[in-house]
């Protein structure tokens, strides 16, 4: 008689957030949060009191700037073992001219991440 047992390892996920203390971001991170998820990475420049109130009462494992982070990934020295990204970073502002600034901030840094998540 063979006794099978099946065991599922249980291993949390690492999740990071970009733009997570912006309005939408720090609320998908507290749905997030709602559901026992607290390995989370939050990548934004906390530089608006806004975005201070918006994160304090969340959990989560780190926060990073968003500088750091893009060094992370153009180097290949991510710190930690990162399961999925949730992009919501970049200049929402409908007033923001400078063309090469939204470029750099949204479009190239979109298209690191999306490389960086495919590989």
């Amino acid at each position: 008689m063979h006794l099978r047992v099946n065991v599922k390892l249980v291993r949390k996920i690492m999740i990071v957030v970009t733009g997570g203390a912006g309005c939408i971001g720090s609320a998908v991170v507290w749905s997030l949060n709602k559901r026992g998820i607290t390995d989370i990475i939050f990548v934004d420049r906390v530089d608006h009191p806004e975005k201070v109130k918006n994160i304090a009462s969340l959990d989560y494992y780190a926060l990073e700037n968003k500088d750091i982070f893009l060094d992370y990934i153009i180097n290949l020295n991510m710190p930690w073992s990162v399961d999925a990204i949730i992009h919501l970073g970049g200049c929402s502002s409908t007033i923001e001219r400078n063309e090469n600034f939204l470029t750099k901030n949204n479009y190239d840094y979109t298209k690191l991440l999306a490389t960086y998540a495919l590989n």
